[in-house]
């Protein structure tokens, strides 16, 4: 149906820019606003006239994500085929999300409304489509009708195969002769977008490798690889893209569009633009593991791979907020690290990895000298990467490790969130005891001078065997001399009484830290876990005097070091925007501890100054009101 003109009174006797944020008011706002994965808009609403086609388009196409599940692989092909055909549409994809998660589905789940138009699509384009029907007198091979051929395969698959056909091995194999007959129509503009992209170049043969793996049919081997690369291709706005990254023998077109993306091969590309200019803000991790043994439980595959060669996510010219979970580097990027020309334009670092010194991370920190802002999830005993090419343990060697990598940005990093995945109490045990003794770990945040935001646990802000200052004063001397925010993370605190000497006070003693400090966050964990080994109201007392913030509950205000932002739970574990679970930050809450002027995770901080102001009630809580 064709938009008709503008009849109502948002119509033409407005002006468009009036009308647009009146209409996006009306229907919730825009699509996407910090973390805020939204439901897509309805298309629909195209069609109401002119006016309504002008201000929603824009937003309908904005927006694309596919998470590889057989039930929408039609949709992949037409909004391939759409992109690939209409220019002024792929300008306005701004932002892809392009999961694996699907991977998992059994099969088709075949309906009344859509078992015509899929049994007809596989007959048409794929002959082994027709060995389990029976010859008949009604043989729709004998007619040119789609509509009779769709009448008959329905009767067919729901009468005369019965139950044996429709829940038996056919059943479970139609999703692979309907994925290849998609393919088969696609043919024509197929081969012509392959050739756009210059897959019909070079050495590797991609084209080829593409037809292969489109004619296998099988989503787990890779089959919407191909499609994917092209959607990247041909969409030149893009500005944030969430990624489930294939290894490089996989998926060798996505390799080739990263290659043109950072200037590569790029007299092999017909395209007038290259891919990726304008991404702005990259999240990547693993696609699933295939785990095709029933009962077996799936879990994420092994690291992406950040690389020089194949994988140079730190090249693409626009990107300055990059996140990586469950990631490593190879050595490729160590070759190239110190070496100014290959400097990135990143200011925004996360990362989680099975395997500190995997990650390469000194290699990877020296690509970043414009970094503002670094989360890193440091992996608990029991998330370690067994494979791992270097051993290693969680000890304060591999902190003060960590440090020294961080030395470099201790004048311009104004947000900084570490995280210390759980350790076993003989691990922890080993930071404060005798074979630890002549190791000094003296936590430097007092010479981060640009540090606005500092999250950590308790026990690396006290340090071990610190030699330079004394109970109780051992954390609050430890703090930057600019800090807004501190965020505390108290997972180990039932060691943390023992080892850490007169710990109430020391807490305690963080309200005197920088004239500042504006707000604390205490990870309370379960309420009566935390006060079994800490009793943390001296330091909540002491910080409503000075008219200091004070929240309770790291889990509605912190990141974990990047692992408990939403888009962790939609990359890692399939979360739905609306199936997030509640303790996962949404964007209001964790806002509030953010300082004024930073976006962390997309998020904008509106931590406010309330020092001067405070009015302390008579149930010792701070009233904001006055």
């Amino acid at each position: 149906m064709a938009a008709q003109p503008s009849s109502h009174v948002f119509g033409y006797p407005l002006p468009i820019e009036v009308v647009r944020p009146i209409l996006e008011f009306a229907v919730g706002g825009r699509e996407l606003g910090g973390e805020d994965y939204a439901e897509p808009l309805h298309l629909s609403w195209l069609t109401i006239n002119k006016t309504w086609n002008e201000v929603f388009t824009p937003i309908v196409y904005g927006k694309y994500s596919f998470d590889g599940n057989i039930n929408n692989i039609q949709s992949l092909w037409k909004f391939t085929q759409l992109i690939v055909s209409n220019p002024r549409l792929a300008a306005m994809v701004r932002h892809v999300t392009l999961t694996s998660f699907g991977l998992r589905t059994g099969g088709l789940r075949m309906t009344s409304k859509k078992n015509p138009d899929i049994l007809l699509t596989a007959w048409k384009y794929d002959e082994s489509m027709k060995a389990p029907f029976p010859p008949t007198a009604q043989d729709p091979a004998r007619t040119d009708d789609d509509a009779v051929v769709r009448r008959w395969l329905v009767e067919q698959f729901t009468h005369v195969l019965g139950k044996e056909l429709r829940l038996g091995s056919f059943y479970y194999a139609l999703g692979k002769h309907y994925n290849r007959a998609l393919y088969r129509q696609a043919r024509p503009w197929l081969r012509e977008a392959f050739r756009a992209v210059g897959f019909d170049e070079g050495s590797d043969d991609l084209e080829g490798r593409a037809r292969k793996v489109l004619e296998d049919a099988q989503l787990w081997n890779g089959y919407a690889c191909p499609l994917l690369a092209l959607i990247l291709a041909y969409c030149p706005n893009i500005k944030t893209l969430n990624i489930h990254d294939w290894t490089e023998d996989q998926d060798p077109w996505f390799g080739r569009i990263l290659g043109y993306a950072v200037g590569r091969n790029t007299d092999l590309l017909q395209l007038d633009h290259l891919p990726l200019q304008k991404l702005n803000r990259l999240v990547v991790a693993p696609r699933i593991a295939i785990i095709k043994e029933v009962g077996r439980d799936i879990r994420e595959d092994s690291p992406c791979v950040i690389s020089e060669t194949n994988r140079p996510f730190y090249r693409l010219p626009a990107l300055k907020d990059f996140s990586a979970y469950v990631v490593k580097c190879t050595a490729s990027v160590s070759q190239i690290a110190n070496q100014r020309q290959n400097a990135s334009k990143i200011e925004k670092l996360t990362l989680y990895a099975p395997s500190l010194n995997n990650l390469r991370l000194e290699s990877l920190l020296a690509l970043c000298p414009d970094l503002t802002q670094f989360s890193i999830h440091l992996p608990g005993d029991d998330e370690r990467d067994e494979d791992e090419e270097f051993e290693e343990k969680n000890d304060i060697e591999l902190m003060q490790g960590l440090y020294a990598m961080l030395a470099p940005f201790k004048d311009q990093l104004q947000y900084l969130d570490i995280y210390q995945g759980q350790l076993r109490d003989e691990t922890f045990v080993e930071w404060f005891t005798s074979r630890l003794r002549k190791v000094h770990a003296c936590a430097p945040f007092a010479t981060f001078s640009a540090l606005r935001h500092l999250s950590i646990p308790t026990f690396l802000l006290a340090g071990s065997n610190c030699g330079t200052h004394r109970n109780p004063t051992k954390m609050v001397s430890h703090l930057p001399p600019n800090l807004e925010s501190l965020g505390l993370y108290t997972n180990h605190i039932h060691h943390e009484d023992e080892y850490i000497g007169d710990l109430a006070n020391e807490l305690q003693s963080l309200a005197n830290g920088p004239a500042s400090l504006r707000a604390i966050v205490f990870d309370t964990l379960d309420d009566n876990w935390v006060a079994d080994f800490v009793d943390s109201s001296p330091l909540r007392e002491a910080a409503k005097k000075k008219g200091i913030q004070w929240y309770e509950g790291a889990e509605d205000f912190l990141f974990y070091g990047g692992m408990g932002t939403r888009v962790r739970q939609v990359m890692l574990q399939n979360k739905h925007p609306t199936a997030i679970p509640s303790w996962v930050p949404n964007t209001k809450l964790p806002a509030m501890v953010i300082p004024l002027g930073l976006q962390v995770h997309g998020i904008n901080g509106k931590l406010v100054d309330t020092r001067g102001d405070a009015i302390v009630g008579d149930d010792g809580d701070i009233d904001m009101s006055g």
